[in-house]
Order: structure tokens, then C-alpha cells, then sequence
């Protein structure tokens, strides 16, 4: 008989007393786990004795039968075990966070011939004996996502991808850190057999493990089942964690980075996100890798070109329209536009490869609207959505600091340094620099208050410049006559020219 059985559904492991009369079996199949209906014989009772005869004592009359004692345990083989184990750890785990999982099939790799730089960056870093860990970070749009799914791709091709989790702001599931390690350990157990031995062992022990601390469950789910089955001096194994800046507890995502920084393993981690401060605070001077990831006009230029090539093969009313097109100075003009932000050139693919628009016409509305903030608000929906998302976040008290930077911004005032927009707003420059650091992805900020502030992305303009697109952040008529008076009143009580005359503010 097996030493203990695993209930499921009941908290513990339970092993029951051997007992010392023996035991039928029947066996049935549930859910593929063989159920043993174990019968617990023992003898009846004997008769009662007969009467005493010339001094010898009658015989025992017939027993009572044998008393069956029914219970149903389940019984299960080494692998069985660890099936049923692991069943329990799918329980806690979040299968759409993975890169290739059916809710992220239409989420894009990375075009052919784009994003090669980072690619090879990334190949070499998991190759090599050196930092266990890699930040990949850049602003909103530059298409961190799509290289670290093209990446994913590429390692499970060698066989090298441990796991990997992608965190997606909006998703109950996605954007809590409660499923990551789970996550990452069930992967794990799925890649290698030694590792789900081991993490079936520690669940075994403590099933409640997984809805512990994140720093006990990556002790227990990972480290120690890790440290039992790895091979010393081994590497290549990566786990690839997306969108850390979308996990909606700041503190969670600071957890996730201390966790992972304790690591002395063969494992190594691909850690993705925004340049975002509370991220930032963890990871600069750990003593690990960054590869910062920008913007790039050439790759956005060649992902226009073969996405209109698909669109003019593939869509059913373009068969008429002969190649080359569009023409390459419009396909060199969307990518300017774009300032190399992926994010801009595919909602241009998108609006423009419409089946139920004709391509041609659409593309026409774009480039004639290209400056047009207001007939800019159905084609750049995603963008907006990005852009909003990056402002909601600065919190609520900082608003009307927030306010005047951008409509500063929008007013193109090149030349206001950090000690300018302090001096003018009344504020002190820390003060200024705890709103600005929230807005890394969409404006390069430097560290010293004589630096500048510089806009990432040339659509930012235009979507500041349209109420309908921008809301309450909008650079509106009322929000510029206010900037004039302000800026005057700044300026007279320094004595200083304005950077702009007062009239053409007015306008």
C-alpha cells in the first residue's frame, strides 16, 4: 500500500494508520487518477459458547460475518503524484499571460528586418556568463513588447525559455502580481521534468504556498526547486517578465525586482518595462545590464513599406493598384511623423487596412489630416488611449502643476528649463522633477534643473492641441488666454522678456 494519498480539494496530505487486517481492492478510473475503493475486512463475531457437558465446554456457536469498513482513497503512482500536484499549481497560475497564449495571438512579433540591433543584444546577453538579470526599458510605443515576443519566440526555438509572464494593464488577471510566480514556477515544471519533481515536493509539503508573500512564494516555488534540479555552472535558461510598469501595485512591482535581484542561480531574467521612477529606484545601481530601447525611423520606414505591400496583395479592393505603392515620399513622411514609435506607424496599418474601407482613400485621409488634431480622433484612438493612460497617472494633486507644463509643452516654449517652469509656476524644482518623472515615456527629461524638456514623440503635440483627443489636459482656447496673463504677470515682476511676444500667445 502507498504511504499517503493526496485528497483532492482538501488542504493537507494525509497519511491513514496501516492497518494490520488486510485490505480489498476495486479499482475504478476518475479524471484519469486510478480510485481505489479500499474494503477494511475484519472476522465476525464468534457464537456464543455452548453449555458446559462432563466438564468440557461446548463449542462457539457460528460467527456473525465479516464487518466491511468502506473508504476511498487515491492512490497514486510517482508521476501521477506530480501530475495531480501540478494540477493544483495550474489552479494559481495565469495561462493568458504567456507570450504565445491564444488572447495574445494577434499582439505583433517584431517585423522581419526591424528591431535586429536589439534582437542580437538580447541573444548575446542570454548566451553569455555574465548579469543574471537584464533591464530592457524605453518610452511608450517604441515596441518593447513585440521585440520581447520575438525574443520569446527565438528561445523556445532553442529550447531556452524557462517562462515568461506579460503583464497587461485593464486584465484582472494580468495586471496583478498575484499569478506571476505560480506562473513562471508551473512553466517551469513544464520544461523541465527534474524542476516539477521538485516543485510537486514543496507543494506536497504546504499547498497553501501559493497564495503566500511574493517573496515566499518565489523562495519556495522557484529558488529551492531550482536549487535542487540545476546543474552546477549552468546557463541559458531565461524567463522573460513584459510590461512590469503595467502591474497596477507600484509596491508589487518593486517585490517582483528585489525578488528576482536575490538571485544567485543559473537562471537568468528578462525584465521589460517603461523608464518608470518607482522601477528605476530598484534597478539603477544593481549592478545589472540595460539596453534602452529608442525609436527608430529606418525600421518604422521599413514596417511600412512591406505592411502596405500586404495590405495592397491582400485586401480585395486593391487589386487594380500596381506597386510601388504608396509612394515611397509618403511612406518616408509617416515615418518622420512616427519619430520612429512603432505604436503610430501600426494604428496608421490598421486604420488604413480596413476591410471594409478601400485603402487608398483612407491612406488620403491620413496624409491630409496629418496636422489636423480634431479629424485625428477615430484614427488615433490607441494613441490617445497610451497618452492618457501615461497622464492619469500622475496623481491628482500634482494637476495643476500637471496642467501648466503642458500647456508650456504645447506652446512650444523651447528654451524653459526645469528652474524656469520652477521660478514660473511658484514651485520648488523638486517639486517640479516628482511630476516630470512620471512622464519619462512620453517627454526626455535631464537630471539638472538648467536642462530642458523635450517632447518624444511629434504627435504628443497634436493630441494636447485637441480637447475631444486630450480632455481635460487639452491646450484649449480658455487654457492659453490664462498661460498668456500668467506668463505676463511672470515676466513683469522679473523684469525679463518672455520667451514668446504676449501678442502671439494671444492669437
Amino acid at each position: 500500500m502507498p504511504s499517503s494519498y493526496y485528497i483532492p480539494n482538501q488542504p493537507a496530505w494525509v497519511t491513514p494508520n496501516q492497518p494490520s487486517t488486510p485490505w480489498a481492492i476495486a479499482s475504478r478510473e476518475d479524471d484519469s487518477v486510478p480510485v481505489y475503493q479500499l474494503f477494511n475486512i475484519t472476522g465476525g463475531t464468534g457464537g456464543n459458547g455452548g453449555r458446559s457437558r462432563d466438564g468440557v465446554a461446548g463449542q462457539g456457536g457460528h460467527g456473525e460475518g465479516p464487518t466491511f469498513n468502506n473508504n476511498n482513497y487515491y492512490d497514486f503512482s510517482p508521476e501521477q503524484e506530480k501530475t495531480a500536484v501540478l494540477r493544483e499549481l495550474l489552479k494559481a497560475a495565469v495561462p493568458d499571460a504567456s507570450y504565445d497564449s491564444a488572447e495574445r495571438y494577434t499582439y505583433p512579433l517584431c517585423h522581419p528586418d526591424t528591431r535586429a540591433g536589439y534582437l542580437s543584444s538580447l541573444e548575446s546577453w542570454s548566451c553569455k556568463n555574465t548579469s543574471n538579470i537584464l533591464w530592457m526599458h524605453g518610452p511608450a510605443g517604441t515596441g518593447k513588447s513585440s521585440i520581447a515576443r520575438s525574443f520569446c519566440e527565438e528561445l523556445t526555438a532553442d529550447d531556452c525559455l524557462g517562462a515568461n509572464f506579460f503583464f497587461k494593464r485593464g486584465d484582472p488577471l494580468r495586471e496583478s502580481a498575484k499569478g506571476v510566480f505560480p506562473t513562471l514556477a508551473y512553466q517551469l515544471a513544464v520544461h523541465s521534468a527534474k524542476f516539477a519533481t521538485a516543485v510537486a515536493t514543496v507543494l506536497r509539503k504546504d499547498s497553501s504556498v501559493v497564495s503566500k508573500t511574493l517573496a515566499t512564494q518565489f523562495q519556495r516555488l522557484m529558488i529551492e526547486p531550482w536549487n535542487d534540479t540545476a546543474q552546477p555552472g549552468a546557463t541559458g535558461t531565461v524567463i522573460v517578465i513584459d510590461g512590469l510598469d503595467e502591474c497596477q501595485s507600484e509596491h508589487d512591482q518593486q517585490e517582483i525586482l528585489r525578488c528576482i535581484l536575490k538571485i544567485s542561480l543559473s537562471l537568468k531574467f528578462l525584465v521589460v518595462s517603461r523608464l518608470e521612477p518607482q522601477i528605476a529606484a530598484v534597478l539603477d545601481g544593481a549592478g545589472i545590464e540595460n539596453l534602452d530601447v529608442e525609436g527608430s525611423q529606418t525600421d518604422v520606414q521599413k514596417y511600412l513599406i512591406k505592411e502596405f505591400e500586404r495590405i495592397r496583395i491582400m485586401h480585395e479592393t486593391m487589386h487594380q493598384i500596381h506597386a510601388p505603392w504608396p509612394d515611397r515620399n509618403v511612406v518616408g513622411e509617416l515615418a518622420y511623423h512616427s519619430s520612429g514609435h512603432f505604436i503610430y506607424a501600426s494604428t496608421v496599418i490598421q486604420f488604413v487596412g480596413n476591410v471594409d474601407e478601400w485603402p487608398v482613400k483612407q491612406l488620403e485621409f491620413i496624409m491630409e489630416n496629418l496636422c489636423s488634431a480634431e479629424n485625428s480622433v477615430s484614427l488615433f484612438a490607441a494613441l490617445d488611449n497610451l497618452y492618457l493612460q501615461i497622464l492619469r497617472a500622475v496623481p491628482h494633486s500634482h494637476h495643476s502643476v500637471l496642467l501648466r507644463i503642458l500647456w508650456i509643452i504645447a506652446y512650444d516654449t523651447s528654451g524653459f528649463t526645469i528652474r524656469n517652469l520652477a521660478q514660473f509656476l511658484k514651485k520648488e524644482i523638486v517639486e517640479i522633477f516628482l511630476v516630470l518623472r512620471r512622464l519619462h515615456s512620453i517627454l526626455e527629461v535631464g537630471p539638472d534643473d538648467l536642462d530642458g524638456i523635450r517632447v518624444r514623440h511629434r504627435s504628443f503635440y497634436d493630441f494636447l492641441d485637441s480637447p475631444t483627443r486630450a480632455k481635460v489636459f487639452a491646450f484649449t482656447a480658455d487654457a492659453q488666454s490664462q498661460l498668456a496673463l500668467e506668463m505676463l504677470d511672470w515676466c513683469t515682476v522679473l523684469h525679463e522678456p518672455t520667451l514668446k511676444s504676449f501678442d502671439e500667445l494671444s492669437k
